[in-house]
C-alpha cells in the first residue's frame, strides 16, 4: 500500500461524493434482498439514458407549450419541427452535465 494522504479539501469532497452515490440510493431503494443483481444493475445502467431522455421530453414539452399560447394563426409544419428541434436543446445540456459529473 501507498502512504499517500489526501489533502482535507479533497478527503471532504470524497465524503461528499459517497453520500451521493448512486449505488448508496440504489440501495435504499432497490433492496438486495428484494431484487435480483441482474434487475439492480440493469437499473443502474438505463438510469442515465431515462434521466437524459426526460429533460429532454421536458424541454419540447415546455417549448411547444410556449408556441402553441403565443400563436394565434394556424402553424405550418416547418415551425413546428424547428420548435421541437429548439426544445430538444433547452433542458439536455443540464441532463448531461446532471448524468456525467
Amino acid at each position: 500500500t501507498y502512504s499517500a494522504r489526501l489533502p482535507d479539501m479533497l478527503a471532504r469532497r470524497v465524503g461528499i461524493n459517497e453520500a451521493l452515490a448512486f449505488d448508496a440510493w440504489c440501495e435504499a431503494f432497490l433492496r438486495p434482498q428484494c431484487f435480483s443483481y441482474s434487475t439492480r444493475l440493469l437499473v443502474f445502467a438505463f438510469t442515465p439514458i431515462v434521466l437524459i431522455a426526460s429533460f429532454l421530453l421536458v424541454g419540447i414539452g415546455v417549448r411547444v407549450r410556449r408556441w402553441l399560447v403565443a400563436t394565434a394563426s394556424r402553424p405550418t409544419c416547418a415551425e413546428a419541427v424547428d420548435v421541437v428541434t429548439r426544445g430538444m436543446f433547452d433542458l439536455t445540456p443540464a441532463g448531461l452535465v446532471l448524468v456525467f459529473c
